[in-house]
C-alpha cells in the first residue's frame, strides 16, 4: 500500500543485480543463496560483536531510555557497523578477501565504492520463520558533517516483514511500532508483545500477509501522534477492521513517538505502562480518511 512512498531521509538497499563475476577457480556456490547467507550471518555477527564491546555506542541507547543488556543484543542480534569489517577484507589481502568483498557487494552490504552500507549505524536485523536474516534497519548514530545526511537505512535480502516477528506467534495482543528503535524501547522496559516495521511509510502487503497468517486478537498502533502518524494509523486501522482484528491506538502526546515519550520521564517504565493501559479503540472510516 505504501511501498512506493519513500521519505527523503531514508536510504533503501537490497541485493545488487546479479552479475556473473566468478573467477574460474572460485567455488560456484559462492553466490548461491546458501553461500550468500553465510556472508550475511557472518556480517551481522561481526556487527553484534562490535556492539557488545562498544560502551560508547551503548551510551547512545541508554540516553534514549533503552536498557541494552548483553541478552538483548544476543536475542535480536543487534549490532553496530564500524570500520573493522572492511579492514578485515582489504583488497591487498588476496583472493579470498576479494571473494568476500564481492559477495557483500552482491548482497548490497558493501557499496560499489567498497564502503559499508550501514557504516555508522546501529543495526537491527529482521528474521524470517526459518531464522534467516532477510532484512535490517539501520539508525545512524555517528555524527556526519555533510549535506543531505541519511539517518535511516533499510536493507532487504528477502521477504522482511516485522522486527521481533516471533512475538506474533507468542502473543494474542500485539503492539506495532514504526521502527525497531521504538520496539526495543518497549522490549527493554519489559513489554515483549512488540513488533515493528522499518519506518512509518513501509507497511505493505507482506506485513498484511503475516497479520492474516497469525491473526492476533488485538493490535495496538504505536505510531507517532503526528499528521503523518495519524494518517498511516488510519490506513492500517482500515486493514485491521477488514480482517476483524480489534484495533487500538496509544494516546501519545502531540508530535511524540514512543522513544521521545520515554525520554521525557525519569521513571519511564511506569509511564510506558500507563500509556499502554490507556490505549483506546481506534477505527478509521473511509469518509474521515478522505476528508483528511
Amino acid at each position: 500500500m505504501f511501498n512506493d512512498v519513500i521519505p527523503l531521509n531514508v536510504n533503501m538497499a537490497g541485493q545488487a543485480p546479479f552479475i556473473n563475476v566468478r573467477h574460474p577457480d572460485i567455488d560456484v556456490d559462492t553466490y548461491s543463496d546458501a553461500g550468500l547467507n553465510v556472508y550475511v550471518d557472518h556480517t551481522f555477527d561481526h556487527y553484534k560483536q562490535v556492539l557488545l564491546s562498544s560502551p560508547e555506542i551503548r551510551c547512545w541507547f541508554s540516553k534514549r531510555k533503552i536498557n541494552l543488556t548483553d541478552d538483548l543484543i544476543e536475542r535480536f542480534c543487534l549490532g553496530f557497523a564500524d570500520r573493522t569489517l572492511c579492514k578485515a577484507y582489504k583488497r591487498e589481502m588476496g583472493r579470498q578477501s576479494e571473494i568476500v568483498r564481492g559477495a557483500l557487494q552482491v548482497l548490497g552490504l558493501l557499496k560499489p565504492t567498497g564502503h559499508q552500507y550501514f557504516h555508522g549505524d546501529v543495526v537491527f536485523p529482521l528474521f524470517d520463520a526459518g531464522g534467516h536474516i532477510v532484512g535490517a534497519y539501520g539508525r545512524r548514530v555517528l555524527h556526519e558533517n555533510r549535506p543531505n545526511r541519511v539517518y535511516f537505512h533499510h536493507w532487504f535480502n528477502g521477504n522482511a516483514t516485522f522486527f521481533n516477528r516471533q512475538a506474533l506467534q507468542d502473543f494474542e495482543c500485539i503492539i506495532i511500532c514504526k521502527n525497531p528503535v521504538e520496539a526495543v524501547t518497549l522490549i527493554s522496559a519489559g513489554f515483549l508483545n512488540v513488533i515493528s516495521i522499518m519506518g512509518i511509510y513501509s507497511f505493505g502487503h507482506h506485513h498484511l500477509a503475516d497479520l492474516e497468517k497469525f491473526r492476533p486478537s488485538e493490535v495496538i498502533l504505536a505510531f507517532d501522534n503526528s499528521d503523518t502518524g495519524n494518517h498511516i494509523s488510519g490506513l492500517v486501522a482500515q486493514i485491521l477492521d477488514a480482517q476483524d482484528i480489534d484495533c487500538f491506538r496509544l494516546p501519545l502526546p502531540k508530535n511524540k513517538d514512543i522513544n521521545a515519550f520515554a525520554q521525557d520521564y525519569d521513571e519511564h517504565v511506569p509511564a510506558l505502562k500507563a500509556l499502554i493501559e490507556g490505549a483506546f479503540p481506534y477505527q478509521q472510516s473511509y469518509e474521515n480518511l478522505v476528508r483528511r
